[in-house]
């Protein structure tokens, strides 16, 4: 049974952090691995279990009239509306929100981007958004005290209209 990627981003935003999860199976199939959120924007990260692999999916939400709308991101199969007619343009898509997966020490605590703190997760790998052309410069705490300043520079990072 697949997950339900709105429904379950938006749990991973309410409650702001993961729980560790080791290894997925046939009774657990997805886990929550990250979440990043902005004042209108949220980009959260996933484990999925495929057909002889584990697959990381991150889906790109934005907050509309107070409600979470997914934007796009992940991936895997489609529903029954893949071959449907596109929608209408929607006002208010000028920005666009990107976002890296960024892999840090076991001795990193906490990542601030853009003035938010992350904590970063039990894998090492959260994932960082922001709305700028440019990604934003990062921190990454090394207990108590700052140890790092860069800009992401992800393997891969993804896009989504907003």
């Amino acid at each position: 049974m697949a997950y339900d990627a709105l429904v379950e981003s938006v749990e991973l935003i309410r409650t702001g952090a993961a729980t560790p999860v080791r290894r997925l199976s046939r009774r657990r199939r997805f886990a929550p691995m990250s979440v990043d959120v902005g004042r209108d924007f949220a980009v959260t990260a996933f484990a999925r279990r495929g057909v002889g692999c584990v697959l990381y999916e991150t889906h790109v939400l934005a907050l509309r009239k107070g409600l979470w709308v997914l934007l796009g991101g992940g991936g895997g199969g489609g529903d029954d509306a893949l071959l449907a007619d596109r929608p209408g343009w929607v006002p208010g898509f000028g920005r666009w929100i990107s976002h890296a997966t960024v892999l840090v020490s076991s001795e990193v605590h906490t990542v601030t981007v853009a003035g938010r703190r992350i904590a970063v997760p039990w894998h090492g790998r959260p994932v960082v958004a922001w709305t700028d052309r440019r990604p934003p410069r990062w921190t990454t705490l090394i207990g108590p005290l700052p140890r790092s300043i860069s800009r992401p520079r992800p393997g891969s990072s993804g896009r989504a209209a907003r």
